[in-house]
């Protein structure tokens, strides 16, 4: 009878070890699961005049995606606000281990940003 109580002792860290290990994996197999690669195609102006509602936008985005793509080819008037948007918006990605890329820059775009010589932090140049 002892022994039986020894081996079922024995045998508990164990169970636990096994519990735990199968729970880390579970968690692993969800965020890789909801792990999103988001497209965006901007078609409006990033100035100044609707930094607000574009960062709300962009953030919200950014929940919801582990990956996201942002098109800027439609943006027509871009200024230092957008730059600044698209900097917050790269910074809290890092914070967060997501990932922003910007790509198809319209002529507005490129040229601020190169103004600005923000071409290598964005992965441009």
């Amino acid at each position: 009878m002892k022994k039986k109580q020894r081996k079922e002792r024995m045998r508990e860290p164990m169970k636990e070890q096994a519990k735990q290990r199968d729970q880390v994996q579970a968690e692993e197999q969800t965020k890789e699961q909801t792990a999103v690669d988001c497209h965006i195609e901007m078609e409006e102006e990033m100035t100044i005049g609707n930094a607000r509602q574009m960062k709300a936008y962009l953030i919200e985005h950014l929940e919801g995606c582990q990956n996201l793509e942002i098109d800027l080819a439609k943006v027509t008037e871009f200024d230092t606000a957008g730059v600044q948007l698209l900097i917050l918006l790269k910074k809290e990605a890092r914070a967060s281990n997501k990932e922003v890329k910007i790509f198809n820059c319209s002529r507005a775009v490129k040229y601020v940003i190169e103004l600005y010589r923000m071409t290598e932090f964005f992965g441009l140049g």
